[in-house]
């Protein structure tokens, strides 16, 4: 380890990245076997990886090309005369710089909507299901003839997909029909047995072959009503099929957001023993599965709230407005690089952009498929180059990007109404009967949502001498990206969010994030609520939801002062996710501590992410939803704890 001085601190620069570290690119629908050949050489020199993760589809294939239809995991017995075209395309590349490539096997088969359910996947059950197990043989012949280290294995489920189930996911116990016959350990059996077919009929092809699973082992989703619960009993299988030789990794695709060193270290930790403890087999999980890692790469993929997120800027003098800037995506490389086992992959909504040399020329720019409104883009962006071939070299295993200075300059004056106030003015915000007029939102009719460049006060809500009044259908949008909040949906400051309250007949008093009981929440919605008998705080984010509740006795027509204080310093071994505790005060009276991560304060600040008070705020419309009824006065948001000690209720300023 090598030390260097900053300014005010110490720098940890961690050692240069091993040239068994390797960084591949999730090319899943923009590289075809043909195209490759053709083009290898030009993708080779802009994109400085090791490796890339294509489709390969059979010959005869004339459908749609989405990743998931390559029929692998269905009915259709598969044979090698099937690839004799692609394969001799992958023969003829000559790869130079890519030495590490993969074939996707995705492990649904959308593809049979097109040639008939009878091609789509097979229930654990079906006497013909070791069709799927000689076509994943085929898979790994054409594997390991095309000179591929192997497959990217993706369990995920693709809407429209046939199963024999009415399109249920395969790996869902839950929506299997027959589950009041079949007990959840019986199905898991099953599923472990055709595993372990699986994997054994592979390795007898392929004996050294890799295989990432994404998104992971099945360590998220291990209880029989959950989701994807017979994910984790197949990759037991799979463990108990394979020779010495081969290599099964868990992909790592839930740390696409992440940043910092610290960060990727505590996600290897969480997902390495999580999966142990799901595993029937955990000493053969330990000794076998390796932790690979994604990374995303122009957005937070898992916490986007929508498709527009996906946006890239690509133009000089705006790459600071991507989620990931060419500096934050070197650092990030390098962090996951320096934890992953062996391969980190990066994933890109643009996959068409970034590996079609010929759609950046301006006669085919045409041809680009739109993957964000700026499309297409004129141009790559060099800088990124540049990142991708520092991220191996020596990196400060301290640095955070929302800690410099540079960031702040960077966004300094780039939102309307705040130029280039100090950032500790940026980080306080009071509602008061002093609310300036210009910051009066008009209703915009038809529901659709305004964009948050500042704080406004819905014509619902009035401005009294005691504070803002609140009356129905009505929220306070405040742009929280001028606060030290990550972009990337984590916050990593010690932060107090205050308020008086002036108690009706309660409701939904405070949400941070978004949060529409009818759709799926964006990760992660925290709010509190209260009634005559108490107080609620809801804790919401993507796979996992809370409520804590704590008794007391609100009078009507009373003040009462809420403090919701979070602390992202006291750790669990689990890994960022699980890092963080929020406390609730009302009164200067602590009246909920979360557990260790159940706090995780981590709500996607998008353009349209709000702090709203007297409702929650829809993803889609924009509209204030389950209001409550009260008054408001003296909403502060402030870095740092208050109030842990020596509570002194603060006064109301408008008094």
């Amino acid at each position: 380890m090598f030390f260097i001085q900053t300014i005010g601190a110490k720098a940890e620069l961690g050692p240069p990245v091993s040239r068994d570290k390797k960084l591949i690119g999730w090319a899943v629908t923009s590289l075809y076997p043909a195209y490759l050949r053709d083009h290898i050489s030009e993708i080779e020199q802009r994109l400085p990886f090791d490796g890339v993760i294509i489709s390969v589809y059979p010959d005869d294939w004339s459908f749609a090309r989405t990743g998931q239809e390559g029929l692998v995991f269905g009915g259709r017995p598969l044979t090698r005369d099937d690839y004799k075209e692609a394969l001799a395309d992958l023969k003829a590349t000559k790869f130079n710089r890519f030495t590490d490539n993969f074939i996707n096997i995705a492990a649904c088969a959308r593809g049979a909507r097109f040639t008939g359910p009878e091609e789509g996947n097979l229930d654990w059950f079906d006497p013909n299901w070791s069709v799927l197990a000689q076509n994943a043989a085929v898979a790994a012949w054409l594997a390991k003839e095309a000179g591929f280290k192997g497959f990217m294995l993706d369990v995920e489920y693709a809407p429209g997909s046939p199963t024999p189930f009415g399109g249920a996911d395969i790996f869902n116990y839950r929506l299997r029909p027959d589950k009041d016959k079949r007990t959840y350990e019986e199905v898991s059996a099953q599923v472990r047995k055709r595993g372990r077919e699986w994997m054994e009929t592979v390795t007898a092809v392929y004996p050294n072959i890799s295989i990432m699973i994404q998104q992971n082992t099945g360590w998220t989703q291990s209880k029989p009503d959950q989701d994807r619960s017979l994910v984790a009993p197949f990759v037991d299988g799979m463990l108990e099929g394979s020779g010495p030789e081969a290599r099964i990794s868990d992909a790592g695709q839930y740390s696409y957001h992440l940043l910092k060193h610290k960060s990727f270290k505590n996600y290897r930790l969480r997902s390495k023993s999580e999966g142990a403890k799901v595993s029937k087999v955990p000493e053969l999980f330990k000794k076998r599965i390796e932790q690979d890692l994604g990374v995303s790469f122009e957005e937070d993929y898992e916490l986007r709230p929508r498709k527009d997120c996906k946006i890239f800027f690509s133009t000089p003098g705006e790459l600071n407005k991507n989620r990931k800037n060419p500096r934050a995506l070197e650092h990030t490389l390098y962090n996951a690089l320096n934890v992953t086992d062996r391969y980190v992959w990066i994933y890109t909504g643009h996959g068409h952009y970034l590996y079609h040399p010929d759609l950046i020329r301006k006669e085919n720019q045409w041809r680009h498929r739109g993957a964000c409104r700026l499309c297409p883009h004129a141009e790559w962006p060099q800088e990124y180059t540049q990142a991708i071939l520092n991220c191996r070299k020596p990196h400060d295993l301290g640095w955070n990007k929302f800690l410099t200075a540079e960031y702040y300059k960077s966004i300094s004056g780039s939102r309307p109404g705040y130029g280039d106030a100090p950032l500790e003015e940026r980080l306080r915000v009071t509602l008061t009967k002093s609310v300036e007029p210009d910051l009066v939102s008009q209703r915009i009719p038809g529901g659709k949502k305004p964009q948050t460049s500042a704080l406004r006060v819905s014509p619902d809500a009035s401005i009294t001498d005691e504070g803002l009044r609140v009356i129905g259908d009505f929220g306070v949008e405040y742009d929280a990206r001028i606060l030290v909040f990550n972009w990337n949906g984590q916050c990593d400051y010690e932060m107090t969010i205050e308020f008086w309250h002036k108690y009706e007949n309660g409701g939904r008093l405070l949400t941070i994030g978004q949060y529409d009981g009818s759709r799926e929440p964006v990760p992660q919605a925290i709010y509190i609520a209260a009634d005559s008998k108490g107080v609620q705080l809801f804790i919401d984010r993507a796979g996992y939801n809370r409520p804590l509740r704590a008794a007391y006795a609100f009078e009507r027509g009373k003040w009462y002062h809420f403090a919701l204080l979070y602390d992202p310093n006291i750790p669990n071994p689990f890994g960022i996710e699980s890092d963080g505790v929020t406390r609730l005060y009302i009164n200067g009276k602590e009246v909920i501590q979360t557990k260790t991560g159940i706090g995780k304060l981590n709500p996607d600040w998008s353009n349209d992410s709000v702090i709203c008070l007297g409702g929650s705020s829809s993803t889609e419309s924009g509209e204030v939803s389950t209001p409550g009824r009260g008054t408001y006065s003296d909403f502060v948001i402030t870095r740092g704890l208050k109030y842990l000690s020596k509570f002194k209720l603060p006064a109301r300023s408008i008094e």
